[in-house]
């Protein structure tokens, strides 16, 4: 009874993952004939992370073996999304467009994420993989391009290369345009990848900052909107 809950176990669990929002996370993203690439990964990557932690999803009252079953059905339709979008220079949202550097990342990042539990095409990785280094860091006209380019460099360490003179590139470009850089996210993607690469002395010092995201204090621009 609720007044004397006699032999019911309370289970506390502590996660650096958002996993209780996850399934929240993915439900704005339905599964429609119309949805767009960034559709298909938004709504596949929070049970990709869900996949890897089936006993927490026990715990958030979740059957293990249909978080498995829904995580692959939305894989299917990611990893699918992602090779009909996928051009030369990268993901294009639509293909009359170039390529766009966060989507490509984003799909990166997810193929990168659902790979460690189930098979993604790897040759689709890698074709990824090499358009961000073709593309990052690039020359960012706001704190907005700087940051995706700094979220692509994360997701491309990731990956395996060693994007270091790219790091210093993008940070010695953010020093000279962007001064107050260290205060945005996209210092934590820096130190994140600074980790990757063992370099924990240069994470460390990025992450010691009062990181905001306010957009590091920049004024409101059309660009940053």
């Amino acid at each position: 009874s609720p007044l004397y809950p006699t032999g019911e176990r309370t289970v506390f669990t502590v996660t650096a993952l958002p996993l209780p929002l996850a399934a929240e996370l993915a439900r704005p993203f339905a599964d429609a004939p119309w949805a767009s690439v960034l559709d298909r990964i938004a709504a596949a990557m929070p049970y990709a992370l869900l996949a890897q932690h089936p006993e927490a999803a026990v715990q958030l009252g979740e059957d293990a073996s249909s978080v498995l079953a829904e995580a692959s059905k939305r894989q299917n339709a990611a990893v699918a999304a992602i090779s009909r979008a996928t051009g030369w220079d990268g993901v294009r949202l639509f293909p009359t467009l170039d390529a766009d550097l966060f989507l490509t990342a984003f799909a990166e990042d997810y193929l990168l994420t659902a790979g460690t539990y189930g098979g993604v095409p790897v040759e689709l990785a890698q074709r990824l993989s090499q358009a961000i280094a073709r593309a990052a860091p690039g020359t960012p006209a706001t704190m907005d391009e700087a940051r995706t380019a700094a979220y692509a460099l994360w997701v491309l360490t990731r990956s395996g290369e060693v994007a270091t003179s790219r790091i210093e590139a993008l940070r010695a470009y953010m020093d000279e345009r962007f001064p107050e850089w260290k205060k945005d996210p996209a210092a934590i993607f820096l130190a994140g990848a600074y980790q990757i690469l063992r370099l924990k002395d240069e994470a460390d010092a990025l992450l010691k900052g009062r990181i905001s995201t306010a957009r590091a204090g920049y004024p409101w621009s059309p660009e940053s909107a």
